[in-house]
């Protein structure tokens, strides 16, 4: 029998060999034609029942999300599968911060593993299946909940809930409870379901279910929960939305993520060119002017708009010299804030997603608003790069500001020190890596001025995805804030440097980055 089995084993992957591109030899639909396509067969020859591997179910989900048909550990849409710590990989006996690995045993010594682990090392899915299967983010849940509809229901003598999609096609997630130290609790009458996104600290975020509704919660990381995986369409994106440029000047653009088929359009022609070679677009500046270049992904449809100012070399000061800091991503950090020229000096403040200085800085002035804080604009997840980016507007150029994983960078890969330069209180921040270091002087903020000298706030590009408390776009945008006393929510005083978030109307200070 085993050699039966290697016989077919090996023909499948002959036929692999030869027709990879052919959409029928993808049996699982995952998009790739690979080992785990051969384990369908196998077990389908041997007369295992129904396969092990997944459909990736569409239903019709607006980002086109594809969810599976089974959870991770299961081989049907009814079977419980496996329970899984928050970041873990495999199961276990016992489920508590002692025996979680990714903690000192207490939960104020949860490791950093970033703010969302999908299709990372700690991506249950993504490790045991492969391909393009990942853990579900908590904005997928949310898509979920929100555009289907879902009733309490039994398939096979199981309890759980059927979720049926805009399209008609369905997937059933079985009431698997979930593991508390040694015990299963709720099996069959609630279900628990990771997602791959960091609430805070020592808790992530997932959604639960039970006869009476859905629901989305926040538990300690420990906690073994089951996981559905999904299969997310690619999202177009580039590294620059917004480019300043200079006649005769000519500058690239990275396309950084999407199916990987691509075109782009000029608009005004006369002003810039942009050429398109693989993901690198090339964009030549001919005359003053406003152009703007569309990007399409053609296997998606999705399409992005950089918009191009060409202006005279006057308009591109730039004071900022480029500090390579020795970062693992070669992020290099500027030597001064934005409307500077020196380290020690202030510069501007500015409101999260605006480029000028004003007089007041409240809800009544932001510009991004309509008055008030439940009606923030959306400006997008981050806006580096992009028209509302103060860094990349009045420096031009690659420079942006940072966001919030720069900023965590920041602070993992360099030690940081409250000191002076000519007179001006801050923090020198030194690379652990090559020595060298950047200075930040405690500007304050412009809502509250006595901070000045004493703290320092300094703008991300990201936008605070959790923090919707009175609207569905967030009032908060995430930023470093640093002191050498009290912090402005009253914490103990003491020296202090994290990172953390800020009303966006608020007048903050900006340090420029460039991205390698």
């Amino acid at each position: 029998m085993k050699r039966v089995v290697l016989f077919f084993a090996f023909l499948w992957l002959g036929i692999i060999g030869v027709s990879a591109q052919v959409d029928r030899c993808d049996v699982n639909g995952d998009g790739e034609v690979d080992i785990v396509d051969v384990t369908y067969v196998i077990n389908h020859i041997l007369g295992k029942g129904e396969a092990s591997t997944p459909e990736a179910v569409d239903l019709g989900l607006p980002s086109g999300t594809k969810w599976a048909s089974f959870n991770v550990g299961a081989t049907k849409p009814e079977e419980y599968g496996g329970y899984y710590a928050w970041g873990e990989t495999e199961e276990k006996e016992r489920y508590d911060w002692d025996t979680y690995i990714h903690c000192d045993g207490a939960s104020n010594t949860c490791h950093d593993l970033g703010s969302d682990i999908s299709g990372t090392q700690y991506d249950i899915a993504h490790v045991k299946w492969g391909g393009n299967w990942c853990m579900p983010t908590y904005e997928d849940f949310e898509e979920l909940n929100d555009n289907c509809t879902s009733e309490w229901t039994t398939l096979n003598g199981v309890n759980g809930r059927k979720f049926t999609g805009p399209n008609g096609n369905s997937i059933f997630l079985p009431a698997a409870g979930s593991y508390w130290h040694s015990n299963l609790s709720q099996a069959g009458s609630n279900g628990e379901y990771w997602s791959s996104t960091l609430s805070w600290d020592s808790f992530a975020r997932g959604f639960s279910f039970y006869s009476g509704r859905t629901q989305f919660f926040s538990c300690d990381c420990y906690v073994g929960n089951s996981v559905r995986p999904v299969m997310h369409t690619p999202t177009l994106t580039i590294s620059i939305r917004a480019v300043f440029m200079e006649v005769d000047e000519c500058t690239t653009i990275k396309i950084t993520d999407g199916s990987g088929d691509y075109t782009v359009e000029n608009v005004d022609g006369n002003v810039a060119v942009a050429t398109l070679q693989g993901t690198t677009i090339t964009i030549n500046a001919y005359s003053i002017g406003d152009a703007s270049v569309v990007v399409t992904d053609v296997n998606t449809g999705q399409q992005i708009t950089v918009t191009v100012t060409v202006m005279r070399r006057v308009l591109l000061d730039i004071p900022g010299e480029a500090i390579d800091l020795g970062l693992p991503s070669g992020t290099k950090w500027a030597s001064c804030n934005v409307g500077t020229t020196t380290p020690e000096e202030y510069g501007g403040y500015y409101a999260w997603g605006e480029t000028e200085e004003k007089k007041f800085y409240d809800w009544g002035s932001y510009i991004h608003c309509d008055g008030t804080e439940d009606s923030c604009h959306d400006l997008g997840s981050d806006i580096s790069g992009t028209e509302y980016d103060v860094a990349h507007v009045k420096w031009g150029g690659n420079w942006c500001m940072p966001s919030m994983k720069d900023i965590k960078e920041l602070l993992r890969y360099c030690t940081t020190e409250l000191t002076t330069l000519n007179g001006v209180n801050g923090i020198k921040v030194t690379s652990k890596n090559n020595g060298n270091s950047i200075f930040l002087p405690s500007a304050g903020e412009e809502c509250f001025p006595d901070f000045v000298g004493s703290c320092g706030f300094y703008w991300s590009s990201t936008q605070d995805p959790y923090s919707r408390y009175v609207s569905d776009v967030s009032e908060t945008a995430g930023c470093l804030i640093f002191g050498t006393d009290s912090e402005p929510s009253g914490a103990d005083s003491g020296i202090y440097t994290r990172y953390s978030v800020y009303t966006r109307s608020c007048g903050l200070s900006v340090r420029p980055v460039i991205r390698d």
